[in-house]
C-alpha cells in the first residue's frame, strides 16, 4: 500500500488542488513540471503555480520563476523570472535567493551587480543551502562582488560538497589542485574527483583520468585513465574526445587493445581523427 501511494502522490495533491489549497496546487504543479505520477506537462505547471502565486505561495512563486528562466511552459522571460524569484526571497525562499542572485550575477532581467548577487548568496550560504554554499564558494575564488578568499572559497565548496553538491566536488578538487597542495589536500582533491566521476561528472572523470595516466599523486595506471576518458567521451565532452584520442595515439593500452580485438588499428584511426577533430573545436 505504501509503495502505491508513494509512486501517485499527485492523487493527493490533486485533492488538495480541487480544494483550492495553494500548497496543493504548487505540488501537483511540480507533478506535471516533473512528470511524477503524471504525463509531463509544463504548460498545466504554470497554470497550476500561476494560481497558487495569487494567494502569494512561495514554493509557486520559485518555480514560476524557473518556468520564465528556462522557458518551459511559458514563453522566456528574464524580468519576469526575477520578479517571481524576488517575491520569493522576500518569503525567505533559499533556492529563489541563490536564482535571483545568479540573475545578478549575470544580468539577466535585472542590472547585472556582482556584489548584490554576493548577498543573496551570503543570505542562503548562513542558512545552509548548499547550492548557496557552491555560488559562494564561486564567487570567493573569482572575487566576483568580495575579494579573492581562498579558504574561504573552499570552506564554502567542502560544506556545499560534503551535502552532496556534484559541481562542488568537482569544484573542490579542482581548486585544491591549483595551489601547490600538501599531501592532505591532494588526498582530498582526488577523493573529491572520485565522488564526482562516479557520479558521471564528465570534467572530473577527465582530470581523475589524467591523474591516473601520468601518475602524478596516484599509482600509474593506463586501464583506469582510458576507461575514465572513455565515458567522458561517450557522455559527449570535447576534453574526453581529445584525451581519449591521445590515449590512441601514445599507444596507452594499446598492447592489451591488438590482442583483444583486429580492428584495434581501425579504432585507433577512427580515435586519432576525433583527437583532431575535437582539438579543433576547441581552439
Amino acid at each position: 500500500m505504501l509503495n502505491r501511494i508513494s509512486k501517485k502522490p499527485y492523487v493527493f495533491f490533486q485533492l488538495a488542488a480541487d480544494e483550492y489549497d495553494d500548497d496543493g496546487q504548487a505540488q501537483l504543479g511540480l507533478c506535471y513540471f516533473r512528470g511524477i505520477g503524471v504525463n509531463k506537462d509544463e504548460e498545466k505547471a504554470v497554470h497550476l503555480f500561476r494560481k497558487a502565486v495569487k494567494v502569494g505561495n512561495t514554493l509557486a512563486n520559485l518555480w514560476l520563476g524557473i518556468c520564465y528562466r528556462d522557458g518551459e511552459g511559458v514563453e522566456q522571460d528574464d524580468m519576469q523570472a526575477a520578479r517571481h524569484f524576488r517575491e520569493a526571497a522576500e518569503a525567505d525562499n533559499q533556492s529563489a535567493k541563490v536564482c535571483l542572485g545568479v540573475c545578478y550575477l549575470d544580468g539577466d532581467g535585472v542590472e547585472q551587480d556582482d556584489e548584490e548577487a554576493v548577498e543573496y548568496f551570503q543570505d542562503a550560504a548562513e542558512a545552509g543551502d548548499v547550492e548557496g554554499l557552491f555560488m559562494l564558494g564561486y564567487c570567493y575564488s573569482t572575487g566576483r562582488g568580495i575579494p579573492l578568499d581562498y579558504e574561504e572559497s573552499l570552506r564554502c565548496l567542502r560544506r556545499s560538497a560534503e551535502q552532496g553538491h556534484l559541481e562542488a566536488k568537482y569544484q573542490l578538487g579542482s581548486c585544491l589542485m591549483r595551489n601547490l597542495p600538501d599531501l592532505a589536500e591532494v588526498k582530498e582533491a582526488v577523493q573529491m574527483f572520485q565522488e564526482a566521476s562516479e557520479e558521471g561528472h564528465g570534467k572530473a572523470q577527465v582530470e581523475l583520468g589524467r591523474l591516473y595516466k601520468s601518475g602524478l599523486y596516484v599509482d600509474k595506471d593506463g586501464k583506469k585513465a582510458v576507461d575514465l576518458f572513455r565515458n567522458a567521451s561517450a557522455a559527449g565532452l570535447p576534453e574526453g574526445h581529445v584525451h581519449l584520442g591521445l590515449c590512441y595515439r601514445d599507444g596507452v593500452e594499446m598492447e592489451q587493445c591488438q590482442r583483444r580485438q583486429p580492428d584495434c588499428f581501425e579504432k585507433q584511426l577512427i580515435m586519432e581523427q576525433l583527437w583532431a577533430d575535437s582539438l579543433r573545436s576547441l581552439l
